[in-house]
């Protein structure tokens, strides 16, 4: 594992790496199967595309010919509002992880291209208001990532150089978001990544992010 003592801050995607959303997610995609008379499908079969958004799970699962895709993303968005966010948790030591970071006073963030109206409500849900200090989600400036604009905006706001914050995410998209601004990059390996790329540092547990930082739990 990679030590970077350097570190000042820590910036975190959102849906598969501090939350398991795949739940909600499958079940606003079902609602619209059931109402084609498709048949379900289960959460395990998104994981892969909830990084790249709405759109590309509406493709694989629910979007059919001559369909209008923005409609039926309304559609979707809203059965996704529908399930109150009921099944969406933290992954297992993200909360002690946090806390951790907090009792350091280690500033973190969320990047995130998960849209804005959507982040709001389970940043809420969660009780993360007052805990997150900056919030970017994907329709909050005019590119997403893996666009690293959104990475630079948390620096900016922190003060910070972009070597000096740690990104972690768990997809390709994430990677590639950190590689385009040359900040370090860890990969959630409890959450969604799946990747076979043996040279980006994979992460099992939340609380391996602690020696990262210099913090020795």
């Amino acid at each position: 594992m990679m030590v970077a003592v350097s570190i000042k801050a820590v910036i975190f995607d959102f849906d598969g790496t501090l939350i398991d959303s795949a739940p909600d997610l499958v079940a606003a995609l079902n609602t619209l199967r059931a109402e084609r008379k498709l048949p379900p499908i289960e959460a395990d079969s998104i994981i892969k595309l909830v990084a790249n958004g709405s759109r590309a799970m509406m493709r694989e699962f629910l979007i059919e010919e001559g369909d209008d895709m923005e409609k039926l993303r309304t559609q979707f968005l809203a059965a996704y509002d529908d399930t109150g966010h009921r099944r969406t948790k933290f992954f297992a030591g993200i909360e002690l992880m946090l806390r951790e970071l907090a009792r350091h006073e280690i500033r973190w963030a969320i990047v995130t291209n998960k849209p804005k109206a959507q982040t709001v409500d389970l940043i809420a849900a969660l009780n993360l208001d007052g805990k997150v200090e900056q919030v970017i989600c994907g329709d909050t400036l005019p590119r997403a990532k893996p666009h690293p604009d959104g990475l630079l905006k948390v620096c900016e706001q922190f003060e910070l150089r972009p070597k000096q914050c740690l990104y972690v995410g768990d997809n390709r998209i994430d990677c590639q978001a950190a590689e385009n601004c040359a900040m370090p990059f860890a990969a959630a390996g409890w959450g969604y990544w799946n990747e076979r790329d043996t040279s980006t540092t994979v992460l099992n547990e939340p609380n391996e992010i602690l020696p990262m930082l210099g913090i020795i739990s």
